[in-house]
């Protein structure tokens, strides 16, 4: 079109702005979505030992159900905490579209899919706030108020936060390999034979309301769905129904 004269071209501007995403060709390996219960608290002991950085997102992933993008977006001022009738404490986090990183010209910034206020559900005791406590007491900086920072000191950017999890990752397979006994060691191999990243903690949370209640409509609610189509892979689990069923073979 430059050559034919229909349009002028200055080298000096680029033709294109914005924010864009390598699309990077994914792996044949099946993805999966849950960890089994038993090995949660190891896998978040993992995260508090090998990456205290994102400790405290993993942790809000798997008992809040927030995307990796979205753990990214979170600023100290979202954060506020209460407690129930109980007397536990718990946390809400009020979740925002924002670009923390307007610095950056790729895609992988931090970013909430869906702006809502998501309750966290707290989960092995206090364990919740005291992540939350000493996270801000080692990482909050006085030039940001973005709650998960990188090695310089800048709100991270989900790139980063995924490179961190991946880390988690390995060490957590590691440690089922590591571990006494074969059912540990073969659920590592299953690891390894499947595909999973920071989404897992998502799946690991709609698992857990899942499990809870047969609403659709408070599966929808807890996940931040706008739509219910996605709750329902979770209603209809059939894992569990395979289960139930030999279950009721076995008794017969």
């Amino acid at each position: 079109m430059q050559d034919k004269g229909i349009i002028s071209f200055n080298e000096h501007f680029p033709l294109f702005k914005g924010k864009y995403k390598n699309i990077v060709k994914g792996s044949k390996k099946e993805i999966i979505h849950n960890l089994k219960a038993e090995y949660i608290p190891l896998f978040i002991n993992t995260a508090v030992e090998v990456v205290p950085e994102i400790a405290l997102g993993v942790y809000l992933q798997c008992f809040g159900g927030l995307r990796n993008s979205g753990v990214s977006a979170i600023e100290y001022e979202n954060i506020s905490l209460k407690c129930d009738s109980a007397g536990i404490r718990t946390m809400v986090i009020n979740l925002k579209d924002k670009d923390l990183r307007p610095d950056t010209e790729y895609g992988f910034i931090a970013k909430s899919k869906k702006n809502r206020k998501q309750e966290i559900i707290p989960a092995f005791g206090d364990l919740l706030c005291t992540l939350y406590e000493v996270h801000k007491e080692k990482y909050k900086q006085e030039t940001t108020d973005a709650v998960f920072i990188d090695e310089k000191g800048l709100p991270m950017t989900n790139y980063t936060y995924v490179n961190k999890f991946a880390k988690l990752k390995r060490a957590f397979i590691q440690k089922l390999e590591e571990a006494e006994g074969f059912e540990a060691q073969a659920y590592a191999m299953y690891l390894k034979s499947y595909r999973w990243k920071t989404h897992i903690c998502r799946g690991i949370f709609s698992n857990q309301v899942a499990n809870a209640t047969n609403n659709i409509g408070e599966i929808a609610l807890w996940r931040g769905d706008s739509s219910m189509t996605s709750a329902l892979t979770y209603l209809n689990n059939k894992e569990e129904v395979g289960k139930d069923v030999e279950k009721i073979l076995d008794e017969l």
